[in-house]
């Protein structure tokens, strides 16, 4: 045995590791899943697991659904968002930038399809690019996700790697709305 680890190539050495952290990865992360898979051995399912948002009582469910890569086709896109919505998935996590501006596009045409109380959604302001961070181009991407998103009310909108030039801006001009 320790004369089969000296012979040891660098090759086998690494895939030996790779194997050991893929399994180590996968244990960490299949144990905060079983809170959403069916227990076969006792014959019951669980029910999604909801978080109460402090302050307006809203409960969120604990697996979101983030929309970054969709598949680039509706009927597929209204596949996954209905089988969600039915095992008890209420957040829909998306973004401006993700695809190009087609998965709010998507997730809007898929969500629209469901009464809009049995969804939370979120979207943020990306604006990485210097072009986008003046006020008015934030507003300008914020009132285009309404659109997009097909929906009266964002639910959450996050702040999503934004230059701190524009974030300076930015509070300062929603200070002066706010206040």
């Amino acid at each position: 045995m320790m004369e089969e680890k000296r012979n040891m190539s660098r090759r086998d050495f690494l895939r030996r590791i790779g194997m050991g952290a893929g399994v180590a990865m996968a244990s960490s992360v299949m144990g905060p899943l079983r809170a959403f898979a069916q227990d076969e051995k006792k014959g019951t399912s669980n029910r999604m697991t909801y978080r109460v948002q402090h302050g307006s009582g809203e409960q969120i469910s604990l697996l979101g659904f983030g929309m970054m890569r969709l598949p680039n086709n509706q009927e597929e896109v209204n596949q996954l968002v209905d089988y969600a919505i039915e095992h008890g998935v209420n957040y829909f996590d998306t973004a401006p930038m993700y695809m190009g501006g087609q998965s709010e596009v998507l997730t809007g045409n898929a969500l629209s399809r469901h009464p809009r109380e049995k969804y939370y959604i979120a979207t943020k302001m990306s604006n990485q690019n210097q072009r986008l961070w003046s006020f008015e181009e934030s507003q300008k991407m914020y009132y285009q996700s309404f659109k997009r998103l097909k929906v009266d009310h964002i639910d959450y909108y996050l702040m999503h790697s934004i230059g701190v030039a524009a974030w300076i801006r930015l509070i300062s001009a929603l200070s002066t709305i706010i206040c």
